[in-house]
């Protein structure tokens, strides 16, 4: 018997956003509470672009641009004075993508929350731990990014290869805090924990790395397609594991065989044949 395989959509940026769309419209409760948490991380992440543009501003470009100043006009002063335009602007852009994932970072708890009322539409109630259980994870996670941040920004400074390098690492950084919701939805629940490979996480963020490279829209657009897409895949993700439920539900046992006893075997022997009792014998 071939069963039917429902078509899925493959996990990309695009299917990711509109997944996102229809697990908003299904799911009872998750719009009210999607918009709670972009306005949140919204609100974080406009304060960390701010503070990253004006401590790079104020502490590195300004004294830059005023010892590019004093220099005797010519073409060294010229050419420095266009690197630290071009280095501002890359700076503008690594703090847009650093600050989208820092702030991400502190709406995690916020972010599994979603995720989870995805998982328990799909499966029934499900086991979540507390916020208090979850806090230490958040801060060793805040800790982290922002180790991870301060080392992309001095590396994105390197000229040539700094700022493709950061693009990549930022790309698949973005498709890791895609998948981890839901990572962490699965082992709160002590559920059969799903990860995707380095090469499909890279795929995945390197949307939001796109818009990243777009001032001001694209920064604004961030916060939105990255809900979407945490939302976006964990539903696609419940939909295959209930597709492949179904379709272990679905593939037929085998067939026991039994074998009929032989009725032969179980007449009763002929009276010529029968061995007679033995009488118990006794002492004298």
């Amino acid at each position: 018997m071939v069963i039917k395989k429902p078509a899925i959509p493959p996990l990309n940026t695009f299917n990711l956003y509109r997944a996102g769309r229809s697990a908003l419209n299904e799911v009872p409760n998750l719009r009210q509470s999607a918009f709670k948490g972009f306005l949140i991380n919204l609100v974080i992440y406009f304060c960390l672009i701010s503070l990253a543009g004006f401590t790079y501003y104020s502490l590195i470009h300004v004294p830059l641009s005023d010892w590019t100043a004093r220099l005797d006009p010519g073409w060294i002063q010229t050419s420095l004075s266009i690197g630290l335009w071009i280095l501002l602007v890359i700076a503008v852009l690594i703090a847009a993508l650093l600050s989208i994932r820092i702030s991400l970072k502190f709406m995690g708890f916020w972010y599994s929350d979603l995720s989870a009322k995805v998982v328990q539409h799909m499966r029934g109630p499900i086991r979540m731990p507390s916020f208090m259980e979850e806090l230490p994870f958040i801060l060793r996670d805040v800790a982290r990014e922002t180790a991870i941040s301060v080392g992309l920004i001095i590396l994105g400074l390197v000229p040539l290869i700094g700022a493709p390098t950061v693009l990549l690492i930022g790309a698949w950084l973005q498709g890791r805090a895609i998948v981890l919701p839901y990572k962490e939805v699965l082992r709160g629940a002590n559920l059969t924990i799903t990860d995707e490979s380095p090469t499909q996480k890279l795929l995945l963020g390197s949307g939001q790395i796109l818009l990243a490279l777009i001032p001001v829209i694209g920064w604004f657009l961030l916060p939105v397609v990255n809900l979407y897409q945490v939302l976006g895949y964990t539903w696609l993700k419940e939909q295959m594991a209930q597709v492949s439920s179904d379709q272990d539900a679905q593939v037929p046992e085998p067939a026991v065989v039994t074998e009929e006893p032989d009725p032969a075997s179980d007449s009763p022997l002929d009276e010529t044949t029968r061995q007679p009792d033995k009488e118990p014998t006794t002492k004298a």
